[in-house]
């Protein structure tokens, strides 16, 4: 039978089709009984135990399950998922800047709806390896052509010790580095390529990293702008190029900006401990070398070594296993000539060095010799990055890429049965270098008490508020009441817990303010006030400075559950909501001389007012004040949900006692009235800069029928 020439193009095309297939179905089975192995521990359990370990896999991991829940539960009423009242009631908190993780909460949802929340986490985190899997192998495959060279590459990627680590830990958003891959594909088909679809695709896969993790969305624009650095220094374009490879990269950074931007406006995104924070989440250059502290042989001792050189800190494991270093080194000096293997080498010797943070660490202690990553720290919000070591993630890829490149060259021009023994002897050294112990998962098991806790919409306050832990998101997806603070990775500021009567209940300890004479008083008319309508006490946890407050609360609230450990008590009467107010800053200590109550300001002093009403109401603003000795003016202003002051008034103080009323549009949440003076007075020896001296600040609703 005769063949025309474009029938055997056809037939060898179907050929390698079939071939890809095979290699995905290989890929694929292979990575799947990884990921049996790594989950067995908790497959037989996935709607109730978390695939996580230790103190901060358990505390991380129930916050990654509640952000799913969230997701699910902002959908399923309608509402922005980027904004909730159901922690840190009744501020409305912004959870952009948090581990929301929403592209994983949204591509989770059928499994959240159907099977819950800790089951849509274990399925995603499964995804995440596999799909790691996927992703390398199709990269790798893709550049280097070597179906076994891709397998080696998506192994050591997707199972290495840095990405099993953050299993343990918990961390479901730093899990999902199924998308770098996909990244270097786009931007080496865009910069190289010259594509425009590639920059598109690329910029819109930035956006969806940043929604998955705000870590990885900082680095990958990082990544952006050093690749392109990489490309004009090895590749030299002529300056005619540069131009369009601006605009190529302008256009896989655009969805980035548009994104991130109007989120930045008039928000602080830094930590006051950023540089404390990094020193202590950067690398060593021995943390690069070191073995797995997962492996069942090793692994204890391995993770006693990284206590030791990270003393006081958790999240240190960036290990990569030890066989992707001789396979990339292998691959590096083969292909030393071709650009993109320089291209390789020169990113990945850059984020390492960017991995080891802003200053040298040397035997455990930060030295003063600056690194690279002080540089960018210069950047807007790239202080907000707080663990340099997790960019490693972006040298992973391309040291993958190398050693499928050395992978390739083993296996170039040997005879079958020498390809079949090296394919076997390095299969057994994958193995044997980056098995782990599976993950023991955690179990969270539900106190009584909230069982007693009925559906409604009334909040719950839980004595003492644990910072650390994030066991109240979890029992909060049985009573779907809001929760007056919570677990948050990025804890927002909470004006609310120094209202009068909340304040002694969340610090253990007593404020005398102009506002109150009763703390328990003043707690109940808050209760009645916000809508909170239960206190839930963990006698186990409190400290003995709680005692004096928790053992009155009986005297004011119903005690509906009490065992061993914890007591509930509820508001015995109907919430009567209206104005909350409390002190912020810039305000000195209460002083009481016989009939003279009053607490003085500095130039500038906040008033925190929370507005439980969903619209904004019209109050009366009351505030009895004078100066000390002279006669100045007063600025009246509101700020709200920290925005810029707008000025409502200028009064007149002089030293005589006034009372002084003004009408003020108050929005829903929260706002700050804000007083101002320019001339601050000083009374010697005192070194106060006083405002003015107040006896007293009542906000009436005048929208109240």
């Amino acid at each position: 039978m005769l063949y025309h020439k474009k029938d055997e193009i056809t037939i060898k095309r179907d050929l390698k089709k079939i071939a890809i297939f095979r290699e995905l179905i290989l890929i694929t089975a292979s990575a799947l009984i990884a990921v049996l192995w790594l989950f067995s521990r908790v497959l037989g359990s996935l709607n109730s135990v978390v695939a996580a370990d230790t103190y901060i896999g358990m505390n991380d991991g129930y916050q990654n399950v509640w952000m799913l829940w969230w997701t699910s539960e902002a959908i399923r009423h309608g509402s922005n998922p980027f904004f909730t009242t159901m922690i840190f009631y009744p501020l409305r908190t912004n959870l952009f800047w948090e581990t929301l993780n929403i592209t994983n909460g949204l591509l989770a949802l059928p499994i959240t709806y159907l099977f819950g929340s800790v089951t849509s986490y274990n399925v995603v985190a499964m995804v995440s390896f596999i799909g790691s899997t996927l992703a390398m192998y199709w990269l790798a495959r893709t550049m280097t052509g070597s179906p076994f060279g891709a397998v080696c590459a998506a192994m050591l990627y997707a199972f290495s010790p840095f990405h099993v680590s953050k299993l343990y830990d918990g961390q479901l958003e730093v899990m999902s580095i199924q998308y770098f891959p996909l990244l270097t594909l786009g931007l080496f088909s865009s910069v190289i390529r010259k594509s425009w679809r590639a920059s598109l695709l690329s910029g819109l896969l930035i956006g969806w990293i940043i929604l998955t993790s705000l870590y990885y969305g900082l680095f990958v624009l990082i990544y952006v702008g050093l690749f392109g650095a990489a490309f004009v220094l090895i590749y030299r374009p002529s300056y005619r190029e540069y131009g369009n490879l601006a605009a190529r990269l302008l256009v896989i950074i655009l969805p980035a900006g548009i994104l991130l931007l109007p989120q930045m406006i008039g928000t602080s995104v830094g930590h006051s401990q950023s540089e404390v924070r990094q020193i202590l989440h950067s690398a060593m250059l021995i943390d690069f070398f070191l073995p797995s502290p997962h492996h069942p042989l090793w692994g204890d001792a391995i993770a006693t070594i990284q206590a030791r050189l990270h003393p006081g800190a958790g999240m240190i494991n960036i290990s990569l296993g030890i066989l992707i270093w001789p396979l990339a080194l292998i691959g590096a000096i083969t292909m030393i000539r071709q650009k993109s293997a320089q291209m390789h080498i020169v990113l990945i010797a850059t984020f390492l060095l960017l991995a080891m943070g802003p200053w040298l660490i040397w035997d455990s202690q930060p030295t003063r010799i600056p690194l690279p990553y002080a540089i960018l720290n210069l950047l807007p919000g790239v202080r907000a990055g707080q663990r340099p070591n997790h960019i490693i993630i972006i040298a992973a890829v391309h040291l993958c890429l190398l050693a499928a490149f050395g992978v390739k060259w083993l296996l170039a021009s040997r005879p079958v049965a020498q390809k079949a023994t090296l394919i076997s002897a390095l299969s057994a050294l994958l193995i044997i270098d980056l098995v782990p112990m599976p993950v023991p998962g955690v179990t969270y098991q539900l106190l009584p008490v909230y069982d007693a806790i009925p559906a409604g919409s009334g909040a719950l306050l839980e004595v003492p508020f644990q910072i650390d832990k994030g066991a109240p998101l979890f029992a909060q997806m049985t009573h779907y009441r809001p929760l007056l603070g919570g677990y948050l990775a990025r804890m927002p500021k909470y004006p609310f817990n120094h209202v009068p009567g909340i304040y002694e209940l969340w610090f253990g300890q007593s404020e005398r303010t102009i506002l109150s004479d009763d703390w328990l008083q003043s707690l109940v008319s808050t209760m009645s006030a916000q809508n909170i309508e239960y206190i839930l006490v963990h006698h186990d946890l409190i400290a003995p400075s709680y005692s004096p407050f928790v053992d009155r609360l009986a005297e004011r609230l119903t005690v509906v559950y009490s065992d061993a450990q914890t007591t509930l008590y509820q508001l015995p009467t109907t919430p009567q909501l209206q104005f909350t107010i409390a002190l912020g800053t810039g305000w000195y200590g209460f002083e009481d001389a016989g009939d003279q109550r009053r607490q003085w300001t500095s130039n500038s002093a906040m008033i925190d007012v929370f507005n439980p009403y969903p619209e904004a109401r019209i109050a009366q603003f009351e505030v009895s004040m004078r100066s000390y000795a002279i006669v100045k003016d007063m600025t009246v202003s509101l700020k709200q949900d920290g925005g810029q002051p707008v000025a409502m008034s200028t009064i007149s103080i002089d030293p005589g006692y006034r009372m002084y009323r003004l009408l003020l549009p108050v929005s829903p949440g929260y706002t700050q009235i804000q007083l101002d003076t320019e001339q601050a007075e000083q009374i010697l020896p005192d070194q106060r800069q006083l405002g003015a001296v107040v006896q007293s600040i009542r906000l009436r609703d005048l929208s109240a029928p």
